[in-house]
């Protein structure tokens, strides 16, 4: 049986139980059956939005794609929808709206299936924006022609950061948000330029944008990193994904505007934590990938987790914004009946919630250091972010395509993939290695996930570790004072339990629970 091709993500009228569902799993997935919820409770706002069902994903033939009549079909049906929740508003250059484009597998993949986000903007929206912020308009366009590159046309990410941290270099500031708007002009320019000259363009008309944003979707299914990560945790290939089309809203709008992560925890009498992390002036993607400088939601994370200590928390620097979304939070997660992570963003003083995901525990066997803290004091390199798991021993790898090599070498040791932070293209490697450590990303970043569902070890956020990639080495700017080099196939021993990271081999032993 044929299911329908669109839904709706928006208020529902009539009549629903504390328990609907509104739109069956198997046709919009997780993702969008759980915006559908949200936006249906009393206080919770989500961007408006509709979902193209996994049916059209199952319908869709390669010979499709470049047929005129197949694209002038879904744009008409996209236009109808799409007009009537934007107002006419899309592509309109007057009173302009952008829109997300991203996927909704039955179970949730985080980090593998691609993202597009602010779509719908041109050369002449981005100068309706400037009049508000310039920063601000060039920021959104810098973002369409990345995403585009990387999940429509498969350019390699590095090429856009080695962009962004020579502008950061020449501006001499250390996060994005500190250029000003020219500067950012420039380097939206400079991203432009680099897709023209390896042949490939952003479309210049919004809804030939919002087309092949679909599309690059619902290939992302079929990619070979998406076709390993579900052979790895044993997903089928048949069940295609659903498209979301919604509403952009804007963390990176102004000082006040505000995107991240945060995770419930229920303690008792119905006493709702928050803990995760945020960042102003930035978008989801700047969170959940774990490359951006990200702070502490609560004051309870600056007292458990020494690296957030000096920085300024939500509760404290925010604390009308941190009252709002402490009471939504416990609005989904009464819901839920479960605790649940939630990417939030504030658009200026006004929250959305733009995901909901139940939490799962991940239980696995891990091991536990043989040596107490005090012997092993004059081997510690310094403490990153305890991502997953326990301890491990083994030998330096910085290349996934290095691991099995570096097996047959050593065949009776572990591998450490070591990274400056984890891609999507890395899932592969995350699932050869025995442990994972990274130079960057937060504890609700997809990498960190990764680790988990995958049954990993790792330690993420080791900031003072800094990857030379041309020479296969990590340099380290040891805590106590010093610098230490780490070559390929050297021993370093990683605590997930911790964060520890420790020089050399050192025995371990399997962990009571």
């Amino acid at each position: 049986r044929k299911g329908r091709l669109v839904h709706i993500i928006g208020k529902y009228s009539g009549q629903h139980d504390e328990t609907a569902l509104y739109a069956p799993l198997w046709e919009v997935g997780a993702k969008a059956q759980g915006l559908i919820i949200a936006a249906n409770i009393e206080g919770i706002n989500v961007p408006e939005g509709l979902v193209i069902s996994s049916e059209l994903y199952k319908r869709i033939k390669d010979g499709n794609i470049n047929n005129p009549r197949f694209k002038r079909k879904l744009i008409y049906m996209l236009k109808k929808y799409i007009d009537e929740f934007t107002g006419y508003r899309f592509g309109n250059p007057e009173n302009p709206l952008l829109l997300s484009v991203r996927s909704g597998a039955v179970f949730s993949m985080p980090g593998v299936m691609d993202t597009i986000t602010n779509v719908g903007m041109t050369e002449d929206i981005v100068q309706y924006f400037t009049q508000f912020d310039e920063w601000f308009a060039w920021d959104c366009y810098r973002r369409v022609i990345h995403d585009f590159a990387i999940s429509a046309y498969g350019m390699d990410r590095k090429i856009f950061e080695n962009l962004m941290t020579q502008a950061k270099d020449e501006a001499g500031v250390d996060l994005k948000e500190k250029l000003n708007g020219k500067q950012m002009s420039m380097l939206t320019r400079k991203y432009r330029y680099a897709i023209n000259k390896a042949g490939y363009s952003v479309p210049k008309d919004p809804y030939e944008q919002l087309f092949y944003a679909i599309i690059a979707v619902y290939q992302s299914w079929d990619s070979p990193i998406a076709r390993n990560y579900r052979r790895f945790i044993n997903l089928s290939d048949d069940w295609g994904t659903s498209v979301i089309v919604q509403r952009m809203v804007f963390g990176n709008l102004s000082p006040n505007s505000i995107t991240g992560v945060v995770h419930s925890q229920y303690i008792e009498y119905e006493d709702v934590q928050i803990v995760g992390e945020y960042k102003t002036r930035a978008q989801g993607h700047d969170i959940v990938s774990g490359v951006a400088k990200v702070f502490p939601i609560s004051e309870q994370q600056k007292l458990k987790f020494a690296r957030f200590a000096l920085y300024p928390s939500m509760e404290k620097a925010y604390p009308g914004h941190y009252a709002t979304l402490r009471d939504a939070v416990t609005r989904l997660r009464k819901r839920w009946d479960n605790d649940i992570e939630v990417e939030f963003t504030f658009e200026n003083e006004k929250l959305y919630i733009l995901q909901i995901r139940g939490m799962a525990k991940h239980m696995f066997d891990i091991e536990e250091l043989v040596e107490t803290p005090q012997q092993l004091q004059e081997y510690l390199l310094g403490q990153g972010l305890a991502a997953s798991g326990g301890a491990v021993s083994g030998r330096a790898v910085f290349d996934i395509n290095r691991i099995e090599i570096m097996r047959m070498r050593y065949p009776k040791d572990k591998i450490i993939l070591i990274r400056p932070e984890t891609n999507p293209e890395d899932v592969i490697g995350l699932q050869k290695s025995d442990g994972i450590l990274t130079s960057v990303g937060g504890m609700t970043s997809h990498a960190v996930l990764q680790m988990r569902r995958l049954e990993k070890s790792g330690v993420s956020d080791f900031s003072i570790m800094k990857i030379v990639e041309d020479e296969n080495i990590a340099v380290i700017n040891r805590e106590q004072g010093g610098k230490i080099i780490i070559r390929e196939g050297d021993f370093i021993t990683i605590d997930g339990n911790t964060g520890h990271v420790y020089l050399g081999f050192h025995p371990t032993r399997k962990a009571h629970r």
